[in-house]
């Protein structure tokens, strides 16, 4: 039985940028980039999106 669009992933293309590992909390739990802006208040797939956008040549975001 599929699950609810609402409990689907935004994108799945930034699940390595936005659940990879960046240290270790005092308890021993691993910190990862989404944990991490989500306590700074940024939406994490938001600041993915805008980490792939910057890496975009200019040229070719200019062709869009």
């Amino acid at each position: 039985m599929a699950l609810p669009s609402r409990f689907s992933l935004l994108n799945a293309n930034l699940d390595p940028f936005l659940f990879a590992s960046i240290g270790r909390e005092e308890s021993g739990m691993s910190l990862s980039v989404a944990s991490a802006l989500a306590r700074l208040g940024s939406d994490p797939w938001i600041e993915a999106v805008r980490d792939i956008v910057a890496r975009v040549p200019r040229i070719a975001a200019s062709l869009e």
